[in-house]
């Protein structure tokens, strides 16, 4: 083993490989964060039951007479100390789950401010249980526990005893429900064994968004994706996507889309859904960029589809267009040195001239039936895959220009629009749109947050 190999700190994955989901986890750990730890000089173990599988890695630690399940999971965390304290030499230990994504360089950069030779006890998104008279605090599992070397020498000796310790003072309380909380357990014989609790609120119990599997929002105000550390409950797909963002350097985008997502306006609930559509394309024209919001749902999408090169021929493009000029000085400096590439125009879009085309077209101009329907004709030319429109619930039936009270017949006299195409709503524009156009179709239509309507080109008569 590396006994006299010294690390900065190794980290102690419990896991269960004999089960779909958690193997599926072990995997996608393997594609993203743990190449950047081991690449750092982090040494990363998975401790598994005795059941032997397909993956053979020096790195893979079956444990004798220990099972693969939920309940094993406090097992494999102390077993899993006693192997690394018996084996490696590290000024830091950090146990997770399998679920738990950790930004390796965030980790190093805030242990190097940290003292391994004291008891520390490290961690965050606190909480705190009974246990007979005492209120024992505890760090959060799921994000992430940390102990230093001094620690784990003086816990080792009860390493071997200390699950079995812990089920009799749950049973003692009738406390069942915390058997295999391995992270209460592990909070309560360290308190007892004099520690310093440090806490950091970089650690969250929830994923990167703020969000747990249940879709409640936890930490989705405070989260910072600039300065976490660990977060916790993410999917397969939240690894892909935290993992881009890493590797993009696209912070800031980021944090600027999940904040307009939590900040109540009249698209913010749609963004999610426009980010997840960017993703899926290269290029994106914003008809209508207004307080320029939706604009950084687009830009963090497109950030989170693009490759990682520098070829400005297949950078990712962002097309911004409206009638009249709009702020765009912080997008601009913030993706000027990303992977995607901003141009902007600031005219009648009616006036625009492409030679290009575009996967999506995004509109949100003037909403009245006359106006969108000259759109649908005149861009679904150069829209390769969506046609996303918003405002299709509020103005679906009459136009803005009724809504707002405004003079019809001086817009008309502007525009050169019969006054009867001003009046109507949205809906008659894109309901004859996709009578005369076959080959495009109905998404999805939201009638939440003033509505959203998603039009989706087929190819060949597929989608």
């Amino acid at each position: 083993m590396e006994k006299n190999s010294k690390y900065k700190v190794i980290i102690n994955v419990f896991a269960c490989p004999t089960i779909e989901r958690y193997r599926n986890e072990i995997l996608k750990i393997n594609e993203t964060w743990r190449p950047t730890a081991e690449a750092m000089g982090v040494k990363v173990l998975f401790f598994f039951g005795e059941e032997g599988t397909d993956l053979i890695d020096d790195n893979y630690i079956y444990l004798p007479n220990v099972q693969n399940d939920y309940d094993s999971a406090s097992y494999k965390q102390y077993l899993g100390l006693k192997h690394i304290y018996e084996n490696y030499n590290a000024e830091f230990i950090f146990s997770c789950g399998t679920d738990t994504f950790i930004n390796i360089k965030h980790l190093l950069s805030y242990l190097d401010r940290l003292e391994y030779g004291k008891k520390l006890y490290i961690g965050g998104h606190d909480n705190t249980r009974q246990i007979g008279d005492k209120s024992v605090y505890f760090h959060c599992g799921g994000a992430g526990v940390i102990i230093t070397n001094k620690i784990l020498e003086e816990l080792y000796p009860q390493l071997d005893t200390i699950q079995n310790q812990w089920r009799v003072i749950c049973e003692q309380y009738e406390l069942y429900n915390l058997i295999a909380a391995c992270d209460v357990s592990i909070s309560y014989f360290l308190i007892n064994i004099g520690v310093e609790v440090v806490t950091n609120t970089n650690f969250h119990s929830c994923n990167y968004l703020g969000y747990r599997y249940d879709g409640v929002a936890c930490c989705k105000d405070i989260i910072n994706i600039n300065t976490l550390i660990s977060c916790h409950q993410m999917r397969l797909n939240d690894f892909d996507n935290f993992q881009k963002i890493i590797d993009t350097n696209s912070y800031a985008i980021n944090n600027k889309y999940i904040k307009l997502c939590n900040t109540s306006s009249d698209i913010n609930e749609h963004l999610p859904t426009l980010c997840q559509l960017a993703t899926e394309c290269n290029s994106i024209l914003e008809l209508g960029v207004r307080g320029v919001v939706s604009s950084w749902a687009f830009a963090s999408g497109l950030l989170l589809a693009s490759d990682t090169v520098s070829d400005t021929a297949r950078k990712p493009l962002l097309f911004l267009n409206d009638l009249e000029v709009c702020n765009i000085s912080e997008l601009l400096d913030n993706t000027k040195d990303l992977n995607i590439e901003i141009k902007y125009q600031w005219i009648n879009c009616l006036d625009l001239d492409f030679t290009n085309t575009f996967d999506m077209v995004f509109i949100d101009t003037w909403h009245i039936y006359g106006q969108l329907k000259r759109e649908l004709e005149k861009f679904s030319k150069i829209a390769n895959k969506y046609i996303v429109m918003h405002d299709t619930t509020v103005d679906e039936y009459e136009g803005e220009t009724i809504r707002g009270g405004l003079d019809a017949q001086k817009q008309s006299e502007e525009s050169g629009f019969p006054i009867e195409e001003i009046l109507q709503g949205l809906g008659k524009a894109i309901d004859e749109f996709l009578i005369n156009n076959p080959n495009w179709i109905l998404k999805k239509k939201y009638t939440n947050n003033n509505g959203l309507t998603i039009l989706e080109k087929l190819i060949d008569g597929v989608k």
